[in-house]
């Protein structure tokens, strides 16, 4: 498993202990991803959740959201 590294016809120059093509993984957790692509979709509004899998995002400046207790 894994990401495939980006280079031309898998050419990897350096030392072979960098020269990796296939079995890479993927330094960032899958929660601080889907912030990111939340936060790109839907700027002003702020993340509520921390499941990676259901970013649910709040308006915080709509009137039901200040008015309502639980989620304020």
């Amino acid at each position: 498993g894994g990401r495939k590294r980006p280079v031309p016809k898998g050419i990897v120059y350096g030392k072979p202990k960098n020269q990796g093509i296939t079995q890479l993984k993927f330094q960032r957790n899958k929660i601080s991803v889907e912030e990111e692509r939340g936060g790109r979709k839907l700027g002003g509004l702020k993340d509520s959740t921390y499941k990676y899998f259901e970013v649910i995002l709040v308006d915080a400046a709509h009137n039901a959201v200040r008015n309502d207790p639980r989620i304020n």
